[in-house]
């Protein structure tokens, strides 16, 4: 069955998160409302506890309830609120034009004709502690091996905006990068940085070297460029090293879907740790412990892959998958779908923004929609 209620919270939700981008209001006016709107809820609440039935009051109340936490979402995850982020600090407390940085690489993009490029988390600007993440171009350089993802740079040069869109019409990459948290770029040559020994200790760190690990494993047998690039596409959700003309082929032939890691490598990986694990329903406590498995194994994979959009999506409505088929319920995959929709986006509001965010949650919804009719 389908549960049309998750459908309204996130279309209330998706609406608070457009009043927080494109509606700035004061701290003092955000907290005033929400604890007037909490106390409301809550009053109606326990009225309609009371009562043995709720009363339009309270699905109203619970439907504005949503907006708000779509809109301090949004609020909580601006930078201008924030006073350490990079972009509120005075140009007066800097050293000059030129700065010095220290970051840890977070991100590896698809390299430019001339150019290698990455995300970066700052730490440092001219001595002081600072947040916020920027584009960093290094000219491409035939000595020194690529970046790695929980490196610590030390780098030297003039932040700047990212340039927007050069024609009408044209693909506007300036504001996609807000969309994503990214301000300022840095554009470098190879003598204007220095890999730190220190390192950026974190999930994102080991899942990088274990996908390094694994892309060194590849290298090592005998594959073509072009077979290398298409394998670390599909294992491990890379798509830097694909050339032009393999992308182009693959458009052409309507599989381009494949070279993204989405659903269908997910599915598989939960029908096998499914069977593999199967044991586990045979003692006490296993189908706990095979749930906390498959689902640590899922996450793990996103972290592998990127944690691209496709992925997360396709990892959070297969963990509601995963812990229906232990709880033996059938689970309706437009309730999962719409279930990882609302919990994403409470964590990073910035996702609806994202092209491959939305065509993901579209074209699944499309599926199961229309699927059935057209058949």
């Amino acid at each position: 069955m389908y549960n049309f209620t998750l459908i309204k919270l996130s279309i209330f939700l998706i609406t608070g998160i457009f009043f927080g981008f494109y509606l700035p209001v004061s701290s003092f006016v955000l907290i005033s409302s929400g604890g007037l709107l909490f106390l409301l809820f809550t009053l109606s609440y326990f009225q309609a506890k009371a009562r043995f039935h709720q009363n339009a009051l309270f699905g109203i109340l619970v439907y504005c309830l949503f907006t708000y936490l779509g809109f301090l979402t949004v609020y909580t995850h601006n930078p201008n609120n924030n006073p350490d982020h990079y972009i509120n600090l005075q140009q007066s407390s800097l050293k000059d034009s030129s700065n010095l940085l220290v970051a840890d690489v977070v991100e590896l993009l698809k390299p430019g004709l001339y150019q290698d490029r990455y995300i970066l988390k700052l730490r440092m600007l001219d001595d002081i502690n600072t947040e916020g993440s920027v584009l960093l171009n290094i000219s491409r350089s035939q000595v020194l091996p690529k970046l790695k993802i929980g490196q610590r740079l030390a780098l030297y040069g003039e932040m700047e905006g990212i340039k927007g869109n050069l024609n009408p019409y044209q693909f506007d990459y300036s504001s996609y990068m807000k969309t994503l948290g990214v301000y300022k770029q840095l554009t470098i040559s190879p003598d204007q940085f220095e890999i730190l020994p220190t390192s950026e200790i974190s999930l994102f760190y080991y899942a990088g070297k274990l996908r390094n690990k694994i892309t060194s494993s590849l290298k090592k047998q005998d594959f073509t460029p072009d077979e290398l690039a298409v394998i670390q596409a599909l294992l491990l959700g890379q798509r830097q090293e694909l050339s032009s003309e393999i992308q182009q082929n693959y458009a052409a032939a309507g599989v381009i879907h494949i070279l993204a890691v989405s659903g269908l490598h997910v599915g598989i990986i939960l029908i096998m740790l499914h069977w593999l694990l199967s044991f586990l329903d045979r003692i006490n406590y296993g189908k706990t412990l095979k749930t906390i498995i498959i689902l640590l194994s899922l996450w793990g994979f996103a972290l592998v892959a990127g944690l691209s959009p496709s992925v997360v999506r396709a990892v959070s409505m297969f963990s509601f998958v995963a812990v229906g088929m232990q709880l033996n319920k059938r689970t309706s995959i437009l309730n999962t779908l719409f279930a990882s929709l609302l919990i994403l986006l409470l964590i990073n509001p910035s996702y609806i923004f994202q092209v491959g965010f939305q065509l993901s949650y579209t074209a699944v919804f499309a599926i199961v929609v229309f699927q059935a009719p057209i058949f």
